[in-house]
């Protein structure tokens, strides 16, 4: 495919510095995202941030003094495609592969890649469970089981007892996966979901009109909803117009400015949470996100973070592996005395995941307001 035009410069840069590279032949780093479909603001975030942290690595030599060659597949957050990005890279040599935003195209990928030898590192995918032997990934984001948790708590200690849950049932690993979790958090202080809405994201206008009806029937004080950022804000606007006031919850899955422009003053007083501090002080983090910004000419989000961390986490780790198989690579990401990221350091733990530091937002005057950090 041809990169869409604001990559043709990141491309361009990382040839150029191919040339500072010398000792051995260019090693293959994998990216496979959505550029287009619902979640591609996700996968657009996650490519260019990449793609500046291999530009960084080359500019120092790249990995034992071998060039770091970024190659790119569209997966269009489709499960299917997903499987023959990821095979296409891996015939082009790639063991380690960046990508995977959403839940839902790592299950089919992961049965995948256990067989081929291919590391799966996925900046932002955060289903507690895929239902397959997750071996073969490392995540950057913290899990639904601490995300969904904290939401529920926020949720209960602004008094909601009796919750809708509207979800996008085409991300079922991920969506079912929050809501079942936020339930159960519900039902120990005696809360419950009175009702659950679930809709297709491909469908989601043609639906308007039933998820409507079935709003306006559900006994509720408040309502979460498990959606792409758009989707959230479309959602929002549906459920704001049969119970004006209800207040919304929102997964961090929807923490993007796209909720911002597809919601509008539906969303006013929305909350979500999500692991990422736009102002956080950190120099190194300044820095990735002055650059980010000037770069691509448009704010840093969680998902430009996680990919960029996730980036500079494969290249360091390859940089310290004996050899670029995909066990000895997730070895080294898991060493115990590596600490990684921006900012907060972290750590991932023996299943390749992580614990961040949960931020509680909620938008005001059309913009995400912090609000406290969740327990």
């Amino acid at each position: 495919m041809t990169p869409p035009r604001a990559l043709v410069p990141i491309f361009l840069g990382s040839l150029l510095a191919l040339a500072g590279c010398r000792g051995g032949s260019p090693l293959i780093l994998g990216l496979s995202v959505a550029l287009t479909g619902p979640t591609s603001d996700l996968g657009i975030a996650c490519r260019d941030a990449v793609a500046l942290a291999v530009e960084e690595a080359n500019a120092q030599g790249g990995i034992k003094g071998r060039p770091i060659t970024l190659v790119l597949r569209d997966d269009q957050g489709d499960p299917d495609r997903a499987v023959d990005a990821d095979r296409a890279l891996w015939v082009m040599g790639a063991r380690v592969i960046i990508g995977q935003v959403t839940s839902a195209t790592l299950p089919r990928v992961l049965a995948w890649a256990k067989d081929h030898d291919l590391l799966i590192v996925s900046p932002s995918a955060s289903a507690t469970s895929f239902g397959v032997d997750r071996t073969n990934l490392v995540r950057f984001t913290e899990s639904n089981a601490l995300q969904s948790r904290r939401l529920a708590r926020v949720a209960l200690a602004d008094g909601r007892r009796k919750v809708l849950a509207v979800i996008d049932s085409s991300n079922g690993d991920y969506s079912e996966d929050f809501a079942g979790i936020f339930a159960a958090t519900l039902g120990d202080a005696g809360g419950t979901l009175s009702a659950t809405i679930r809709f297709r994201s491909e469908s989601l206008l043609d639906s308007a009109a039933r998820i409507e009806a079935e709003a306006g029937r559900a006994d509720c004080d408040s309502a979460l909803i498990v959606a792409s950022a758009v989707d959230t804000g479309i959602l929002a606007q549906f459920l704001r117009k049969v119970k004006p006031g209800l207040a919304l919850y929102s997964s961090g899955w929807a923490f993007s400015r796209a909720l911002l422009s597809s919601g509008g003053s539906a969303i006013e007083g929305l909350t979500l949470t999500q692991g990422f501090n736009y102002d956080d002080p950190d120099p190194a983090y300044r820095s990735f996100r002055d650059s980010y910004e000037r770069r691509f000419g448009r704010p840093v989000d969680y998902e430009a973070l996680f990919s960029y961390e996730a980036a500079q986490a494969v290249i360091d780790a390859c940089r310290r592996a004996p050899d670029f198989s995909a066990a000895s690579v997730k070895s080294a990401l898991l060493d115990p005395r590596n600490a990684v990221g921006l900012g907060r350091k972290f750590r991932l733990d023996a299943n390749g995941d992580i614990t961040r530091t949960g931020y509680i937002y909620r938008v005001r005057d059309g913009a995400f307001a912090p609000a406290g950090i969740g327990q």
